[in-house]
């Protein structure tokens, strides 16, 4: 499947934010494990180096002429699987996690979801514009 303009600029916006949240969890990682209910940083650079590896593959899915649909499928599941951890971090640990990591996971997850939708909304239209 051709990667039609539309998913190449989902992937590209999920790249940017990604790499957003990532120099945000490693330039302000103290007072985010705060917030996250005193989380080791340790994880923060973990995960902050996680998102770095995801938004440079997306950039080269981005690139890429032609799409498997298993990759497109890859990065929308993960989108997916992370909104669902955060709802379920927050479910069992919420207690711990301050108002403003609520606040903060929330946000984020939201961001996430939408361009999931968005990456999939792109994914359907492109497909469906080969088809015919």
């Amino acid at each position: 499947m051709n990667v039609n303009g539309s998913l190449k600029t989902a992937f590209r916006t999920n790249a940017l934010f990604s790499s957003m949240s990532a120099t945000f969890m490693v330039v302000a990682s103290s007072w985010v494990a705060y917030q996250l209910g005193g989380l080791s940083e340790v994880w923060l650079y973990a995960g902050a180096l996680a998102l770095l590896v995801f938004a440079a593959q997306l950039v080269g899915l981005s690139l890429m002429a032609d799409q498997k649909p298993l990759f497109v499928s890859y990065v929308i599941v993960s989108d997916w699987l992370f909104v669902i951890g955060v709802a379920l971090a927050i479910l069992f640990y919420g207690q711990a996690i301050t108002l403003t990591g609520h606040v903060m996971l929330i946000a984020v997850a939201l961001v996430v979801a939408v361009l999931a939708v968005w990456q999939k909304r792109a994914w359907v239209v492109g497909a469906r514009v080969q088809a015919i």
